[in-house]
């Protein structure tokens, strides 16, 4: 049994230095530190990025396959935007990995989303930038959701990428929200958009834009439909105000007002019918930072074709 311990110890101390040799660690006391490396989901493949350094502009990504014990370059963030930091944003399979970087902290700073197949080298390719509220990522099926304000065209517009498929789409165009409270005209508040695909099978049927951010003390809910855009239900809600779908149909609306009997906030359901208009609304109420696990009583029908997340 000894020897047994013996040799385990000794393959474990000559397996770690081949990982450590081809993953560099970088200075911690970097002013701007990139990502750790990140493992994926079956443990081969380890991506990371090169370290960071005052002039650079541009950083490279690269996949360490452990079966292999290669190191391939998936490629180089874009020229056109000064990268300041670059971190693993998920795992979207065993073999491809999405990373977001930025240029800086705050929030209208220029920002991007890039995705890769970690067994291709050259594979980094941006699929999303310029976006002020990060892109939502949803599982089913798997794509990212997002919006581009340009307060110069006064308009903002929502995108989707199909992961799968390797496609973006235009959700919609519209108007922005621009911020007057800045007297800047040049600026629109931001846009997130998140539809209802998570529960339908032959795609988004509606959209909701949750419009504002930290400067606005109102936040504009507004459902929309697809493909057409239009304006299904639009209600202002408190500054951390925002909604979500818990069904196909249905939209659950956070933060409309304080309820005090349960320190929290009132909020409601809303139910659409297949022409998008409203058909239903009922309450509920949130105490201060605990989850929605409520539900309307439509949803609890076995009948209703609307499923809660």
């Amino acid at each position: 049994m000894r020897r047994v311990i013996v040799f385990l110890c000794l393959c474990a101390c000559y397996a770690l230095p081949l990982h450590a040799q081809n993953i560099p660690a970088c200075d911690p006391a970097a002013p701007l530190s990139n990502g750790d490396p990140s493992t994926s989901p079956d443990g081969r493949y380890t991506v990371y990025f090169e370290c960071y350094a005052p002039d650079q502009t541009q950083y490279t990504v690269f996949a360490y396959d452990a079966d292999s014990g290669n190191t391939l370059t998936l490629g180089e963030t874009a020229p056109d935007l000064a990268t300041e930091s670059i971190f693993t944003a998920r795992w979207l399979t065993d073999t491809r990995a999405a990373f977001r970087t930025q240029t800086g902290g705050g929030t209208y700073n220029w920002r991007s989303v890039y995705i890769a197949d970690v067994t291709e080298p050259g594979s980094l390719t941006e699929i999303a930038r310029d976006y002020v509220s990060r892109p939502r990522y949803g599982d089913s099926p798997p794509r990212y959701e997002w919006a581009e304000e340009d307060g110069v065209s006064e308009t903002f517009t929502v995108y989707r990428y199909d992961v799968q498929l390797d496609a973006t789409d235009v959700l919609y165009e519209g108007d922005c929200l621009l911020r007057d409270d800045l007297a800047n005209e040049l600026s629109c508040h931001m846009v997130t958009p998140n539809t209802n695909d998570d529960f339908t099978d032959d795609g988004p049927t509606m959209m909701i834009l949750n419009v504002g951010d930290s400067a606005r003390e109102v936040k504009t809910v507004e459902v929309r439909a697809l493909t057409s855009g239009d304006l299904l239900y639009s209600v202002d809600a408190l500054g951390a105000g925002y909604a979500e779908w818990v069904g196909a149909d249905t939209a659950a609306v956070f933060n409309l007002a304080f309820d005090f009997e349960t320190a929290g906030f009132a909020g409601v359901f809303v139910r659409f019918d297949d022409d998008g208009a409203v058909i239903d609304e009922e309450p509920f109420s949130l105490p201060n930072g605990e989850e929605l696990t409520q539900r309307p009583t439509w949803l609890l029908d076995d009948n209703s074709e609307a499923t809660s997340e």
